[in-house]
């Protein structure tokens, strides 16, 4: 009598545990996760420059001799297909704060766009500036970029191959503050 016992549990045991395994297999068709395929190359930050700590010129590159910090948001790719290329159109936004050593109403920021194929094979690097207004009560002010260029591809496939790399143009001293902070 026990070997039968043993037998009859064994076997639920398996009808059990297919059940549960069937079970989970069906559940993969509705997977919540929309994936969207778009015409358009990666767009992002780069990791170390995707923000700026500026200090008071001359001075050693400390938290009290801030003049100012900016950052990028609501970053946004477009893109068209051309024929002979992509066009496309990238939006974002530089919001920056005044520090307690900045003496403006107004700051100049550089920034860069490289285009780069593959990972590493550069295509292009073109460098931009851009004024932000500092609001006279909070320091704080905002601009919303738009650039376009073209990314010379014809061939739907290969334009998976481009990325187009966003960061600020830092200095020395503060591309430092950037890795250890």
């Amino acid at each position: 009598m026990p070997i039968k016992f043993w037998l009859v549990f064994v076997l639920s045991v398996r009808r059990l545990t297919l059940f549960i395994l069937l079970l989970t297999l069906s559940a993969c068709n509705s997977n919540p996760l929309i994936v969207e395929i778009s015409d358009c190359p990666a767009v992002g930050l780069v990791r170390y420059a995707n923000s700026l700590t500026a200090f008071a010129p001359g001075v050693t590159p400390v938290a009290g001799e801030v003049s100012h910090k900016a950052v990028f948001s609501s970053l946004e790719v477009d893109c068209q297909d051309k024929g002979e290329g992509v066009r496309t159109f990238v939006d974002f936004t530089i919001s920056a704060k005044a520090g307690p050593k900045l003496i403006a109403e107004q700051i100049d920021i550089l920034y860069f766009v490289v285009v780069a194929r593959d990972g590493d094979d550069l295509q292009s690097k073109r460098i931009y500036t851009t004024s932000v207004s500092l609001d006279s009560v909070d320091g704080r002010g905002e601009v919303r970029e738009r650039l376009e260029f073209n990314i010379p591809t014809n061939r739907q496939a290969d334009r998976y191959l481009y990325e187009v790399l966003i960061g600020f143009e830092l200095s020395d001293a503060e591309a430092r503050y950037n890795l250890e902070s």
